[in-house]
């Protein structure tokens, strides 16, 4: 291995390179086979032996002290790590295995940065296993680029926007017990999930229709995403659509689903206004059937 962990460490205990990583796996894998299983019982259950580290022969201990919060954090982490293996050209794909013997603070500045400009977070993250970043530098690097990312016009970039309203709205509109869930290939195909805390599979999926430069797009998508909508609605428990004012009316959803006698119960509407700088989400009012 060619990383040198002692670079990278961190005075934080959740900074210790490597193994936050294999703490990560053990309780991902233990949720994974036991779905009734809380996070509190698995890390209490683990913390009376050791587990290996990926590639390693050194043992890992699980402190019973570990904070369930802190486990997730690890589990955001690592999910990022896989994503992006999928992501990276084969030359790469070793080096992206090597973050997880990086601190896990650079590795959620990593996603965070990658939230917005995926490219450039790979590049980041290619450095920080060469060993041209710390965490430190990792971040100023993030906010300088932050600053001078461009205005966000895309239907991904209002994705993000979106993200962070609906984070900080999350206690409204999926209560405490929910977390954000890094998407991979093997999820349903939403822009965002969340899971409650104690299970690891998502439950709940959130939609962003838009936004387009022409109008004219969003009669012309708007039975494609409709459909993307009631898939979603069967294989999660809640789906959260979240459609813009203008230029359809924001009824016109629902009422297009009513009109096909397709209106699952577990699809919530909200309807978004302002600017992307100042974005505030509103729900609508269920049809009268």
């Amino acid at each position: 291995m060619n990383f040198d962990e002692k670079k990278y460490q961190s005075n934080d205990r959740s900074g210790m390179t490597g193994d936050w990583a294999a703490i990560a796996e053990a309780v991902r894998a233990e949720l994974f086979d036991n779905a009734d299983a809380t996070l509190e019982g698995i890390i209490s259950e683990l913390a009376r032996g050791l587990v290996l580290r990926r590639n390693s022969s050194r043992p890992v201990r699980i402190e019973k002290t570990i904070k369930p919060q802190t486990v997730q954090r690890y589990i955001a982490a690592l999910d990022f790590i896989e994503r992006l293996e999928h992501l990276v050209g084969e030359e790469h794909i070793h080096d992206v295995e090597n973050l997880r013997f990086a601190p896990v603070a650079a590795i959620a500045v990593l996603n965070r940065w990658a939230d917005y400009d995926l490219s450039s977070a790979i590049r980041a993250a290619l450095a920080l296993v060469a060993g041209k970043h710390t965490v430190e530098s990792l971040k100023r690097a993030e906010k300088l680029a932050g600053e001078e990312a461009p205005t966000l016009k895309s239907g991904r970039s209002l994705a993000h926007r979106l993200r962070h309203k609906v984070l900080l709205w999350g206690s409204d509109l999926l209560g405490s017990d929910y977390v954000l869930v890094t998407r991979s290939h093997r999820d349903p195909p939403a822009d965002f999930l969340f899971r409650p805390r104690d299970i690891l599979a998502p439950s709940v999926g959130v939609l962003v229709f838009g936004p387009y430069a022409k109008e004219a797009v969003y009669l012309a998508k708007q039975g494609e995403f409709l459909c993307l909508v009631v898939g979603l609605s069967h294989l999660l428990e809640r789906v959260i659509a979240v459609v813009p004012e203008a230029p359809l009316r924001p009824d016109s959803y629902p009422y297009w689903l009513q009109k096909f006698r397709n209106s699952p119960a577990n699809v919530e509407f909200y309807y978004f206004t302002g600017k992307l700088s100042s974005l505030e989400l509103h729900k609508m009012s269920p049809l009268t059937r």
